[in-house]
């Protein structure tokens, strides 16, 4: 192994003739179950169950700022595509608003005007506006182009930050309770005693018995140093505990070391490539190493993706000084982006994919495949391989438009066709009954192959 000194920097690129891209091919969804993360201020919650039944917390409102930069985002919805779409910020006024050199003062502002002022039922100004933006994305036809309002934006960018303001808790409703499904390190929860299978009974004064997740969160509002009382039923007993609210990071790392034949094994789940995300897997990384570990087996099964620069820093970490990363086609160019930094390694790694890997995981894969020469274990993956740019809108919501594609380190199409794995195996049924490591076919067959290395 070599460990050398650390330099982060943005990736060089390189200007090629234009590609053509593959023919390409159906993939499937994952399904949606309900769950939340305590404090958030939105009503509706969703956490995604992968088809291995890893579990991905789709978290809820910060109550921080929104994006202010544009920024590349990979992302896919996996278990929600929303087929909404591109176009320029605008607001209807009374004045002329001019988009891409066309009057927005003629039939648009006309149409809505008329709605407004005219139907015979009551018309909610910012939903219709909403609606008008929508259409103009539909018309696109691509499913990552989409319009997200002020509601699912907080959604969605918490989940990319991967912080948020609460005390630091899962939550999920069982036989009509709402029950501690996992505590996170290091939050006000974890500090005072929260335990995962606590029943939520009360919220400070009031009565929790019966409330989902969402209405518990609703009481706990996402916001910073806000004392909250919790009365959690243990064991038949009623405890209570007090904590203020701070900022919380959300885990998107785990991380273990498998002895075997022998060999220490260092294994590293990514739930998603979250803000900061490159910062856990790097500590996770050297802790494995400071216990011995020769081998490393990365799991990106069920990732839907989510920063570029934090796929990059992760990538990073292992490839040698200008090996290439990825490649970004626009209209009439191709630019490939090339490792910049002196920090690498040499031993194996394995990577564990599935169906539901999308955009940054591919990116990941993709890379460590071609340069990396890494055994891929699992599916093809998910194939989605374009670029989107986010943009905040006047209206508090937000704009995820795609503006690039992308192809791997050494020029293949991702989109709508996946990476293919080294070594193709269906997870065994047996692994969604009992959720055990051993019953992890995949697993076991990473396990395999990166000890004969």
């Amino acid at each position: 192994m070599d460990n050398k000194e650390e330099k982060k920097s943005t990736p060089k690129k390189r200007v090629v003739k234009k590609s053509t891209a593959t023919k390409p091919t159906t993939k499937k969804k994952t399904t949606v179950r309900k769950s939340t993360v305590v404090d958030s201020k939105v009503s509706k919650e969703k956490k995604t169950l992968s088809s291995r039944g890893k579990k991905i917390i789709k978290n809820n409102d910060l109550g921080k700022e929104k994006f202010n930069t544009l920024e590349l985002i990979l992302i896919m919805m996996i278990t929600i595509v929303i087929g909404i779409l591109i176009g320029n910020t605008f607001k209807y006024k009374s004045g002329s608003t001019v988009v891409s050199g066309v009057k927005c003062n003629t039939e648009l502002e006309e149409v809505y005007n008329t709605i407004v002022s005219e139907y015979y039922d009551t018309v909610d100004k910012d939903k219709l506006l909403e609606a008008g933006i929508k259409g103009m994305l539909d018309y696109l036809g691509d499913d990552y182009s989409v319009y997200m309002n002020k509601e699912e934006a907080d959604d969605f960018e918490e989940r990319l930050e991967g912080v948020y303001y609460g005390i630091g808790a899962e939550l999920v409703f069982i036989n009509n309770n709402t029950m501690i499904y996992s505590v996170f390190e290091n939050s006000p929860a974890n500090e005072a005693g929260l335990k995962a299978g606590d029943v939520v009974v009360k919220v400070n004064e009031n009565d929790a018995k019966g409330k989902t997740p969402a209405e518990i969160s609703a009481m706990i509002k996402g916001n910073d140093n806000l004392k909250v009382r919790l009365t959690v039923l243990r064991n038949e007993k009623e405890v209570v505990l007090n904590m203020t609210t701070r900022a919380v990071n959300i885990p998107s790392i785990s991380s273990s070391v498998i002895e075997k034949s022998g060999k220490k094994i260092g294994y590293i789940d990514i739930t998603i490539f979250a803000a900061n995300t490159a910062t856990q897997f790097e500590k996770h990384l050297k802790e494995l190493e400071t216990q011995g570990i020769d081998r490393l087996i990365i799991d990106v099964r069920d990732n839907a993706g989510g920063h570029l620069n934090v796929v990059s820093s992760i990538i990073q970490l292992f490839f040698k000084e200008k090996d290439p990363l990825y490649q970004i086609k626009s209209k009439d160019k191709v630019d490939i982006f090339y490792d910049e930094t002196k920090e690498h390694r040499t031993y194996p790694v394995v990577i564990l994919a599935n169906s539901a890997s999308a955009s940054g995981s591919e990116i990941l894969t993709s890379a460590f495949k071609e340069v990396y020469n890494s055994e891929v274990i699992g599916n093809k993956t998910f194939g989605k391989g374009t670029v989107q740019t986010v943009k905040d809108l006047s209206t508090g919501g937000i704009m995820k438009y795609t503006i690039q594609t992308w192809l791997s380190a050494k020029g293949n199409a991702i989109n709508k066709v996946g990476v293919t794995p080294t070594i193709s195996l269906d997870l065994d049924s047996k692994y969604y009954e009992t959720q055990k490591e051993e019953d992890d076919n995949q697993l076991q067959k990473a396990l395999e192959v990166i000890i004969a290395k």
